[in-house]
């Protein structure tokens, strides 16, 4: 996806993203209606965007990271959010990760680098990690 415009995966719909090297979002916007399960490797973004939108899940099931290839990235959540690989997955600084509503850490670390928005609710299961760059990006 290096080419600007949109990608729309609607609500009854599974996107499975199993990328053996790097997927590079070059000026995309992603919006994510339906369900997102991503076990590949890492995600590049350069000035892009990716919007789980309300109902939608994105699941990160992998211990890769949204790595920062340019400016202006960003990450809205507004449906539910899920860690559940045991391991690291890493948002990079630089690319705000904006919670309007659920992020599921289920096993492993999410961590967050590049600060954002909070508006909506953390859950943390035992043994699993919430790493935020500072008190208060999302509420607990």
């Amino acid at each position: 996806m290096t080419e600007g415009g949109r990608t729309i995966i609607s609500p009854a719909t599974t996107l499975a993203m199993s990328n053996s090297a790097a997927l590079s979002l070059d000026s995309r916007t992603v919006e994510n209606g339906g369900t997102m399960l991503w076990n590949g490797a890492a995600i590049n973004m350069a000035t892009s965007v990716l919007t789980n939108r309300s109902g939608a899940l994105f699941v990160a099931q992998n211990n890769a990271a949204f790595n920062v290839a340019g400016a202006l990235n960003r990450i809205d959540n507004a449906g539910t959010f899920r860690k559940t690989s045991s391991g690291t997955t890493t948002v990079a600084s630089g690319i705000p990760f904006n919670n309007y509503n659920a992020v599921e850490v289920q096993a492993g670390t999410l961590s967050l680098g590049g600060g954002g928005a909070a508006g909506g609710s953390s859950v943390r299961l035992t043994g699993a990690t919430n790493s935020y760059p500072r008190p208060g990006t999302v509420t607990m």
